[in-house]
């Protein structure tokens, strides 16, 4: 076969390529579309995977000056049914696409519009010409946000090509192969209503059974290991060990990084603070210090939840930049003004109470929370208030999320929740999608006022019914410490098998 496999900063380095060494030894031919400098740098070195053809995303944001009419915007818009062009390349206003190297997560300096659509219209004809030169039967790529690899997704799906993806199933270290949403698995949701009455059935029911369990239990072995990563814990004999060592090591890398600091991508026009020797210094310092002195800003706010004396939506702020909130649900993307329109519109009594994502602890500024928990009915609970009390706890209403793993702890409770993007578990009987902020306030409301629960034995047989369906497509992948630290194992031929029979689920 004939394969397009996206070569994408970490992922192309510690996983990609070790996918597509198998592929090549299976006797495929492959092409890459390469992110990052340093992975082209990688490919081009490497000598036990020949790429019939390079392609480099990078200069990209280089082509600044084309001018876009509107019958240019006309056409993106018409070949895939989107309703502005300006929706798909919200994220690139935010730089989601720019794959920034710095612990800020906002962008300083905004570019243009003529800009970013001149970026995005040629973008757009790379596409074509890749597609139309390398004629792939499948195209494998990472869930990374890049205004590239979305385009690239709605040209395959338009051309019936096959595009498929590693997603988390948001339980253990549990993978399965995406194909639509860019994030779901049509094939996880035919199964899950195969089995939504019965999963007795189901040759995983006695594992997804036991790890229902656990999951409503709590247990660390069920929870995915980034979220276990992000959590905040006593410093350990090792991690002092680690610090010391950071520290003895913050002259040189100071040095490094003015004298030489880590380009991510070759960008003149689009402001990232990778390609500043400052902002590189600046990085290596912040890391040294969160070492020893964890930044938290986000005081004064509730430090428990006893604190928390009144009826609330719970809300769990999302990860920035994010995929699901950066092409998914861009018009979320300003989560202190989501907060302000759904806190206002909740009845009287009830407030909105927000937690802070722990990974975005020392990345946010101060001015960030004061804004926050200045808005009227929104209370701030401190971020290392477990996510769990918060949504098991009587007071709580119901749970808004937009697409987080929290969301789906919740529907694994039982709870209540809206979601505003889309989620892989909505077909829960406890989520309640919404097209828009209206109607997700209008679901809210409708359950702070006493909306009748689903039947317990119904929610727990549904759950029960789709942990089997993810296990039955499921890949043990270590993402995490292959991604982060080049440790943990992966079961590259599983990986390709599986994504092979999907391959001919969709074909057949």
């Amino acid at each position: 076969m004939n394969i397009l496999i996206i070569q994408q900063l970490a992922w192309g380095i510690q996983i990609g390529h070790a996918v597509a060494r198998t592929l090549q030894g299976q006797g495929h031919q492959l092409s890459t579309l390469v992110h990052g400098a340093e992975v082209r740098a990688f490919v081009e070195a490497q000598a036990d995977v020949r790429y019939r053809h390079v392609y480099f995303a990078d200069p990209l944001y280089d082509e600044g000056e084309i001018p876009v009419s509107p019958e240019h915007v006309g056409e993106i818009e018409e070949r895939y049914d989107i309703p502005s062009l300006c929706r798909l390349i919200a994220g690139d206003r935010f730089l989601a696409f720019s794959f920034l190297d710095s612990r800020r997560f906002v962008a300083r300096k905004p570019v243009s519009n003529d800009y970013i659509l001149s970026v995005c219209w040629r973008t757009y004809q790379l596409v074509q010409e890749m597609l139309d030169h390398v004629k792939p039967d499948y195209v494998l790529a990472p869930v990374v946000a890049s205004l590239a690899n979305y385009l690239l997704f709605l040209e395959c799906r338009r051309r019936g090509i096959p595009f498929f993806t590693i997603a988390s199933a948001r339980f253990a270290n549990v993978f399965y192969v995406a194909d639509d949403q860019y994030m779901g698995s049509a094939r996880v949701r035919e199964r899950f209503r195969e089995l939504a009455d019965d999963p007795v059935p189901s040759p995983k029911y006695a594992e997804a059974r036991r790890l229902y369990d656990e999951i409503r239990q709590r247990a660390d072995s069920a929870r995915p290991s980034y979220m276990r990563r992000v959590a905040r814990s006593r410093p350990t004999a090792g991690g002092y060990v680690r610090a010391v060592g950071a520290l003895a090591l913050m002259a040189p890398r100071l040095a490094r990084a003015l004298l030489r600091p880590r380009h991510v991508m070759a960008i003149r026009k689009i402001w990232m603070p990778a390609n500043s020797r400052w902002n590189a210094a600046r990085s290596v310092l912040v890391n040294t210090r969160e070492r020893f002195v964890p930044t938290d800003r986000q005081r004064p706010c509730l430090r428990s939840l006893d604190q928390a004396r009144f009826p609330y939506v719970f809300f769990p702020l999302h990860v920035e930049p994010e995929l699901s909130l950066l092409v998914f649900a861009p018009e979320h993307t300003n989560q202190i003004e989501l907060c302000r329109r759904v806190a206002l519109a909740l009845p009287r009594g009830v407030r909105l109470l927000v937690k802070e994502h722990p990974a975005m602890v020392t990345s946010r500024p101060r001015r960030f929370y004061e804004d926050l928990a200045g808005l009227v009915n929104v209370e701030l609970i401190h971020s290392s208030v477990s996510s769990h009390d918060i949504f098991a706890d009587a007071r709580c209403r119901a749970v808004l999320v937009v697409s987080s793993t929290v969301g789906f702890e919740a529907a694994m409770d039982g709870r209540p929740v809206v979601s505003l993007g889309p989620t892989d578990y909505a077909v829960l009987p406890t989520v309640q999608p919404a097209a828009s902020l209206e109607e997700a306030i209008q679901r809210l409301r409708a359950l702070c006022v006493g909306q009748p629960p689903p039947r317990q034995d119904a929610v727990d047989r549904a759950n029960v019914a789709y942990l089997c369906a993810v296990l039955e497509q499921a890949i043990a992948l270590d993402y995490m410490e292959r991604w982060m630290s080049k440790a943990g194992s992966i079961d590259v031929e599983a990986l390709v098998e599986r994504i092979h029979s999907r391959l001919q689920e969709s074909v057949s």
